[in-house]
C-alpha cells in the first residue's frame, strides 16, 4: 500500500473546517502535513488534528517536505499563494475562483505552469452530475442554476464576492463539461443578487442563473423537463 501524500493546505477558514478537514481525517490517499493561516484559532483546529502549522505561506513551505498544496485562503489571495506553491515545485488545488483576473491564468499558461493548476469544481463528481451529463450531452437547451445564502455558510472572512463570482465559476465549468458545447455567442445579465448568463454553439443553447440571498438549492431543465440537484445532505455533498 502506499504511503499517503502529503498535503499542505493555506486557509483554515468554513471551507477547510467544514468539507477538506472532515475528508483529510477519512482519508487514506492523504495527509493533512501542514496548514497555513494568520489566525491562532483556525492553526489550533488543525494542529488538533495532527498537522504542523504557520501564520505564512512561506513558513508551511519552508517546513516540512509536502506533495501537493491546496490553497483554500480568500479568493483575492489565491493568486499569490498559488504562485508561492507553484515557484516550490508543487501542483496547486485552487477553490473557485481560481483568479480574479484572467492575466494570472495566461502567465502561468505560458510559463508551463498551467498543467499543475487544478480548480476545486467538485460537482463534477456528484451522481445528480453525472447523470444530468449523460442526458445534457444531445440536448437543444439546458439551463442550470444555484441559489445560496453566504450568511449561511458563516465565512471567516467578509463575503464579497459577486454571485457570479462565488457560484458561477462551479456552473460554467459543468455546462460546458456535461453539454460538450463551445461557445460562440455570449449574453449576460447581472444586478447585486444575482447573473443570468446565456451562451450558445452548434445550435445548442446553455443558460446559467446564479442568485444570492435565498434557501440553498441547486436545479437543471433540459429541454423542458426539470431536475432537482440539491441539496445534499453534508456526508453525500462532502465525499463526493
Amino acid at each position: 500500500m502506499q504511503p499517503p501524500l502529503k498535503l499542505g493546505v493555506v486557509g483554515g477558514g468554513r471551507a477547510f473546517e467544514r468539507l477538506y478537514l472532515p475528508i483529510l481525517q477519512s482519508s487514506h490517499s492523504w495527509q493533512l502535513t501542514s496548514l497555513a493561516d494568520p489566525d491562532e484559532g483556525r492553526r489550533a483546529l488543525a494542529g488538533a488534528a495532527g498537522a504542523t502549522t504557520f501564520d505564512t505561506v512561506e513558513a508551511m513551505l519552508a517546513g516540512p517536505t509536502l506533495d501537493a498544496v491546496a490553497v483554500l485562503s480568500p479568493a483575492g489571495l489565491h493568486v499569490a499563494h498559488a504562485e508561492a506553491a507553484l515557484a516550490a515545485g508543487l501542483p496547486v488545488l485552487i477553490e473557485k475562483p481560481v483568479s480574479m483576473e484572467l492575466a494570472p491564468i495566461r502567465r502561468w499558461h505560458e510559463s508551463g505552469s498551467l498543467p499543475n493548476v487544478t480548480a476545486a469544481f467538485p460537482r463534477r463528481f456528484w451522481p445528480a452530475y453525472q447523470s444530468l451529463r449523460r442526458q445534457a450531452a444531445g440536448a437543444h437547451q439546458v439551463t442550470l442554476g444555484i441559489r445560496t445564502d453566504p450568511a449561511g455558510w458563516g465565512p471567516v472572512t467578509a463575503h464579497n464576492l459577486h454571485p457570479l463570482a462565488d457560484l458561477g465559476p462551479h456552473l460554467i465549468d459543468l455546462a460546458r463539461w456535461a453539454t460538450g458545447i463551445e461557445p460562440t455567442s455570449l449574453d449576460l445579465e447581472a444586478n447585486a443578487r444575482g447573473a443570468r448568463l446565456r451562451f450558445a454553439g452548434a445550435g445548442r443553447e446553455v443558460t446559467i442563473v446564479v442568485v444570492h440571498g435565498a434557501p440553498y438549492a441547486e436545479a437543471a431543465r433540459v429541454d423542458g423537463r426539470r431536475r432537482r440537484l440539491g441539496p445534499l445532505g453534508f456526508t453525500e455533498s462532502a465525499l463526493r
